[in-house]
Parts: structure tokens; C-alpha cells; sequence
């Protein structure tokens, strides 16, 4: 079965012992899971680096990503 990937990002900070993140975020398509993971770490140290001085000093960022698989329509 043939898939296409969806990579998906999400920023979450750690503020006083509580986590609180925010939505999950689709960015792009790719036709493969090595596309798609190479892409999320690039994509999510940019996040890193856009969202860090955002965040109070006493608190710490975290960006995860993920690849969702998604079956490719047959035509």
C-alpha cells in the first residue's frame, strides 16, 4: 500500500512543573517518511529558534514532530 506523509509540528513550553503546548500544526506533504522526517528537523528547529524568546525565562521549550501516514488514492 502506497502512503504520502503528512508532517505535523507542535510547540510546547514547561512552565512551573505544568506542560502546555499548542495545537499541532500541518506544514507539508511528502511523498516519503525519509522526506518528511528530514524536513521535521529542520522545520521544528526553526520553530525552536522563532518561539524561544518568546517563552519566560524560568520556563523551557520543547518542538516535536511527527510524519502521519495517509494511503494514496488510487486514480
Amino acid at each position: 500500500m502506497n502512503f504520502i506523509y503528512v508532517l505535523v509540528l507542535q510547540a510546547c513550553i514547561v512552565v512551573g512543573g505544568a506542560q502546555h503546548c499548542k495545537a499541532p500544526i500541518k506544514i507539508q506533504i511528502f511523498e516519503t517518511h525519509n522526506e518528511c522526517a528530514i524536513a521535521g528537523h529542520q522545520r521544528a528547529s526553526e520553530m525552536y529558534t522563532r518561539e524561544y524568546p518568546l517563552i519566560p525565562k524560568d520556563s523551557r521549550l520543547s518542538v516535536r514532530f511527527w510524519c502521519d501516514p495517509i494511503k494514496k488514492q488510487s486514480i
